[in-house]
């Protein structure tokens, strides 16, 4: 084993064995550092403290690997965004201010999930963004990614229509705004870790909303958790 740490295998989603998990572990961080084309699968083994051929007992191939990793911590993202989200306790009135705390409420339900996420898992959020829609990505992990997708394209089109959300931009392009606003803060933490504190992504979620809403439509302050 050597000196790189690695998250145990009860806080990987998918890792049926400790030993899966330092694999899953190990290929995170590898291919982050140094993407997938320049990741070889014995430097995923040396990683997790591992022969190559144990690898490929669990992963058949380099791809394989990756598409796991990738279908492991976009599931995560996606369970907290989506599945555990429930979109039932979201407002659905007719006047006006229900109809803006509803949209405000879901807008600070996605801000603060992905913030939360950005500061739990970093690697993993960095990986993400470097693997998104890249052609080595199976059906399966395309599939995850297309219903986190769906989800926030949904809400962006239902705030549009109620008037919340700007209309004098598609719904691809608010969500490109928000989404850039906070891969740019997240970025900077990354390369400048001095120059910022956690709470500056909590602090951006009300910049990044009247960025986007409709003027006058809404508080200007996020929902009390």
């Amino acid at each position: 084993m050597n000196e790189h740490s690695f998250m145990t295998a009860a806080a990987l989603p998918t890792a049926t064995s400790a030993k899966e998990g330092q694999i899953l572990a190990a290929a995170l961080e590898l291919f982050t550092e140094r993407t997938f084309a320049g990741t070889a699968v014995p430097l995923v083994a040396e990683r997790a403290g591992v022969a190559t051929g144990t690898i490929y007992r669990y992963f058949p191939s380099k791809e394989a690997l990756l598409n796991a990793v990738y279908q492991q911590w976009k599931g995560d993202l996606k369970r907290r965004l989506v599945d555990e989200h429930d979109d039932s306790a979201l407002l659905q009135g007719t006047a006006d201010e229900t109809r803006d705390e509803s949209a405000r409420d879901e807008f600070h339900h996605w801000w603060s999930t992905l913030a939360t996420f950005v500061l739990e898992q970093p690697t993993a959020f960095e990986f993400l963004e470097l693997h998104h829609h890249e052609p080595y990505l199976d059906d399966a992990s395309r599939t995850i990614a297309l219903e986190v997708d769906a989800s926030a394209l949904t809400f962006t089109m239902r705030g549009q229509e109620e008037g919340v959300i700007r209309t004098d931009l598609s719904p691809q392009v608010v969500i490109a705004l928000v989404y850039g606003a906070l891969t740019g803060i997240f970025r900077g933490m990354r390369l400048h870790p001095d120059l910022f504190v956690p709470g500056d992504l909590a602090a951006a979620e009300d910049a990044a909303w009247d960025m986007v809403r409709t003027p006058g439509s809404a508080r200007s302050s996020p929902p009390t958790d």
